[in-house]
């Protein structure tokens, strides 16, 4: 099999504590400075306290968000872009912090592309409508897509003096955010790399670029099903091997660092489209000497294919836009095989030769009648 050797680029995404990643807020470190360096957007209206007697949680975990008044006011807090894989959940503890409300009070759960239109509007909470809205609601929005998006939490309001209250964020989703480009917590969505490889391709090697000495690095594929991974290459697993399934489809890999003082770092992440091979079916009939066989090719995967063949005698190339393909075979006067060479489709990957049919064209001898005669 092919091998190729990739180099993961260190990209800051924090640590999956499990194989469903969060992207996490909770205030407690009092700083928007802190929440700014991690592309968390504060600009609109919202701002840290590290207490008050409208604070959703006690203790170390009192500090949380609140808008300005919201009389006649929209504002909002803005998240780093999330890598979605699918379906996840959105939660977080919210609340107003009095019952001064006017005649609106609403916060809104919006997903934003990457030029920053809404695309989904998944949750909406009328204040005015609730019986207790400065009582704590813990919210498990379920969402189900898959891209990078921001998540935008939107408070509207009109008259009143009521502001709303936020904490314990947290996303199933990976951190997508170009923190290199930080503007006072606005960042651009990072890019992450992208690899395409063959599927049932083994031995394929990744390595992390400028692994620190005294760390260990842990890896794992988003679904454990579409490849299978060798850390014995190296001690501190900075380098290894995949075998990668026959399953096609895109996958992503992850791999985070523990330091030589025990703590963990952030995941680095790259996206994996592992194509399937081709395949191609073969089917001749039987015919009888001085009859041209015909050649019926089934093929899968993605067209147009390239098929090279041989009959032992004269080699053959084809450029086959749909399956089946027909070919017509010179008359033969005795038995041939027919061997396909190599099959190449309309993506980088192509067929395993060892897996390449021969088929037996057979040729039937006509019957030898004798003369005739009147007995």
């Amino acid at each position: 099999m092919k091998k190729k050797l990739l180099l993961l680029t260190l990209f800051a995404v924090p640590l999956l504590n499990t194989l469903k990643a969060q992207v996490t807020q909770n205030f407690n470190h009092n700083s928007t400075a802190t929440a700014n360096a991690s592309c968390w957007d504060l600009s609109n209206g919202v701002a840290i306290r590290g207490s008050g007697s409208d604070a959703i949680n006690t203790g170390v975990d009192e500090p949380y968000l609140r808008t300005n008044n919201l009389n006649n006011q929209t504002y909002s807090l803005k998240t780093p872009f999330v890598k979605f894989n699918g379906t996840g959940i959105i939660a977080f503890n919210h609340k107003l912090h009095n019952t001064n409300m006017g005649t609106v009070r609403e916060l809104q759960v919006k997903i934003l592309d990457q030029s920053g239109n809404t695309v989904n509007t998944p949750f909406t909470y009328d204040y005015v409508a609730a019986a207790t809205p400065t009582t704590t609601q813990a919210e498990a929005v379920t969402v189900a897509w898959s891209g990078i998006y921001q998540v935008e939490f939107e408070w509207t309001g009109s008259g009143g003096a009521a502001r709303g209250v936020i904490d314990d964020i947290s996303i199933h989703g990976s951190y997508a955010s170009d923190s290199s480009l930080n503007n006072n917590g606005v960042c651009p969505a990072m890019s992450i790399p992208t690899d395409t490889i063959c599927s049932s391709y083994a031995d394929q090697e990744y390595k992390i670029y400028n692994p620190v000495s005294g760390s260990n690095y842990s890896w794992f594929i988003s679904n454990p099903a579409a490849g299978t991974i060798d850390n014995s290459i190296t001690a501190d697993n900075s380098t290894i091997q995949i075998d990668w399934s026959g399953t096609s489809g895109l996958y992503t890999l992850n791999v985070y660092e523990t330091s030589s003082t025990g703590c963990i770092g952030d995941t680095v992440q790259m996206d994996v489209i592992v194509d399937t091979l081709p395949t191609v079916d073969v089917i001749i009939n039987p015919v009888c000497a001085g009859s041209a066989p015909t050649a019926t090719f089934t093929f899968t995967g993605t067209a147009p294919w390239v098929v090279s063949y041989t009959d032992g005698t004269t080699t053959y190339t084809d450029t086959v836009a749909s399956s089946p393909f027909v070919k017509t075979l010179p008359a033969y006067v005795s038995s041939q095989t027919l061997t396909v060479l190599s099959l190449d489709q309309n993506t980088a990957c192509s067929a395993d030769p060892a897996s390449l049919p021969s088929v037996p064209i057979v040729i039937n001898p006509k019957p030898s009648t004798g003369l005739i005669f009147h007995q």
